[in-house]
C-alpha cells in the first residue's frame, strides 16, 4: 500500500486512475486501524457532458447538445421539419396518375428521395422541391437521404387516394330565378353555366339565372371524375285575358322578345294552328284567336327565346 502513500488526503480520499483506464478510481484510506486499509470505488467521469463516460468516449469534445452515437461521436442530423411530403394529386380510379410533391428547407446539402416502387428522386443545388408522378394507389414510403451521410435517413410514409365519385343536385327556384347546386365528390369544383365558369372551394352553390336556356356543367380537376351537365330553362311569365272568352284572348308577355311561336291543341291533342306572333314593342301584348273555333277547351303552348309556357283557354 506504500503506492498510496503519495496521495493528497482531503477528508482522507482522493481520485486516481489506478490501472490507467481513464477512468478515475475513488481511493479511501482507513486511518482508524492498526494496518492501513484501502477502499477502493469507481468513479466514471463524462467532461464533454454528451452521456458517454470519458473511458468509452472517443471523441471527448463534442460539442454541448449534440447527439452522438455509442463512441461518443457527433451524429448528423436534421429537424423533421426539414421535410415536406404531400399527395399533390390523387389517382383516377383504375389508373396511375397521383402525385407526391416533395420540399426541403435546407438547400445547404443535397438530398437523394427513394420511393417505393419509383426511381429515386434528387434535390439538389438551389432547388428546395421536386415531385414523383404516375402513382397508383397505395401506400409509399418516402425516404430522404443527404449525400455524402450515409447513416443517416429519414422516412415517411403517404397514401395516394382515389377521389370519390361525383355527385350535384341542380334545384331551381323560377319565380326567384335562383339556381342552388349541391356538390360531393371534391374539395374544389367547377360550375359552368352558358360557358361562364366558377370556381367553387364549398358543397354548395347559388347564383341567379337570367331567363332563357342555361347549360349547367358541374366538373373537377380531375377529367377521370367526368362532368355532370343540365338545361334550365327559366320562362319570362305571361298574363293571358279574358278566360274564359267568346272571341279571342290578349296575352301579356315578359322579357324582351319581339316574336313568339303560339301553338294551340284540342283537349284531344289535335293541333289547331301555329304560327310567329309579334309581341308588341310597348305594351308586350300579342293575340290569340279563337273566333273561328267551336266552344270547349284549347291548350296553348307559346315558345320563344326566354319564353316557354303551356296554358288551357275554355271557348265558350
Amino acid at each position: 500500500l506504500g503506492q498510496f502513500n503519495e496521495l493528497h488526503h482531503y477528508n482522507n480520499f482522493d481520485f486516481v486512475d489506478l490501472n490507467n483506464d481513464k477512468s478515475l478510481e475513488w481511493v479511501i484510506h482507513n486511518v482508524h486501524h492498526s494496518e492501513s486499509a484501502l477502499y477502493i470505488y469507481e468513479y466514471f467521469f463524462d467532461m464533454d457532458n454528451d452521456g458517454i463516460y470519458d473511458h468509452n468516449d472517443q471523441c471527448l469534445d463534442t460539442p454541448s447538445g449534440v447527439k452522438v452515437d455509442v463512441n461518443g461521436c457527433e451524429v448528423f442530423t436534421m429537424p423533421v421539419s426539414n421535410f415536406k411530403v404531400e399527395v399533390a394529386k390523387t389517382t383516377c380510379i383504375g389508373n396511375s396518375d397521383g402525385m407526391i410533391n416533395l420540399s426541403v428547407e435546407d438547400a445547404t446539402v443535397d438530398y437523394t428521395v427513394t420511393i417505393t416502387g419509383k426511381d429515386n428522386v434528387t434535390i439538389t443545388g438551389d432547388s428546395k422541391t421536386a415531385s414523383v408522378s404516375g402513382l397508383a394507389k397505395g401506400t409509399y414510403t418516402v425516404c430522404f437521404k443527404v449525400d455524402g451521410q450515409s447513416n443517416y435517413e429519414q422516412c415517411f410514409d403517404v397514401v395516394v387516394g382515389e377521389p370519390e365519385k361525383l355527385n350535384a343536385f341542380v334545384s331551381v327556384d323560377e319565380d326567384d330565378k335562383k339556381l342552388s347546386i349541391t356538390m360531393s365528390g371534391s374539395n374544389v369544383y367547377n360550375v359552368e353555366i352558358n360557358g361562364r365558369i366558377s370556381t367553387v372551394s364549398s358543397n354548395s352553390f347559388t347564383t341567379e339565372l337570367n331567363a332563357g336556356l342555361s347549360i349547367i356543367k358541374v366538373y373537377t380537376d380531375l377529367e377521370c371524375q367526368g362532368s355532370i351537365e343540365q338545361e334550365v330553362f327559366i320562362s319570362e311569365d305571361i298574363h293571358y285575358y279574358p278566360n274564359p272568352t267568346d272571341n279571342d284572348v290578349k296575352v301579356h308577355v315578359g322579357g324582351e322578345d319581339q316574336q313568339v311561336k303560339v301553338s294551340v291543341f284540342t283537349s284531344a291533342g289535335a293541333l289547331v294552328y301555329t304560327q310567329e306572333q309579334t309581341i308588341e314593342d310597348i305594351t308586350r301584348k300579342t293575340q290569340i284567336d279563337l273566333s273561328k273555333q267551336q266552344t270547349g277547351t284549347y291548350v296553348v303552348v307559346m315558345e320563344s327565346k326566354t319564353v316557354r309556357k303551356t296554358f288551357k283557354i275554355i271557348r265558350e
